[in-house]
């Protein structure tokens, strides 16, 4: 990971990159996938290798995109992942996949924008929340265009996981 969080033994980048690989398993076509907050660039890595046609990281640091980019590179997946620092509330496009692996506090924040950048049916996958702040989390994305699956749990970690339903 170098200077940027994410070393990929994390249970939040675990979590992460299960639900990924279970909508692109159950997905009859390639997805785009949106990584907010994107630090090392694992779970953009991880989603690219795990067959995203399309990936999307973007992070507000500097250090952490250089990071990225580097490891990107390493891993042979510039033709699939475009690395970026805008912020999210700027970024054009709609996705089938986004996933924001940060702090409770941040996903609230941004519930907004995370949401906007969903397309219809897609799936958005949160996590960075410790398990006590679950509730809140769950409570910020109650919102009626989502469906919410069963929360996945690893250590003290919770990853919260929604569809957003087309037509609402």
């Amino acid at each position: 990971p170098g200077m940027a969080f994410g070393t990929g033994t994390h249970a939040t980048t675990r979590l992460c990159l299960e639900a990924i690989a279970e909508q692109v398993e159950a997905s009859s076509h390639a997805l785009r996938l949106l990584d907010v907050g994107t630090g090392s660039g694992i779970l953009a890595i991880g989603a690219a290798a795990l067959g995203c046609c399309r990936v999307v990281a973007t992070d507000i640091d500097p250090q952490a995109c250089q990071v990225a980019q580097e490891n990107i590179e390493r891993n042979h997946l510039g033709d699939r992942i475009t690395l970026t620092l805008t912020a999210l509330e700027d970024l054009d496009g709609g996705y089938d996949l986004v996933v924001a692996n940060i702090l409770a506090e941040e996903n609230i924040r941004l519930k907004d924008a995370l949401v906007k950048r969903l397309l219809p049916g897609g799936w958005l996958v949160l996590s960075g929340i410790l398990k006590e702040k679950e509730a809140l989390v769950a409570t910020a994305f109650s919102r009626p265009e989502l469906r919410p699956l069963p929360p996945r749990y690893q250590e003290d970690w919770v990853c919260l996981v929604y569809q957003h339903l087309a037509g609402v």
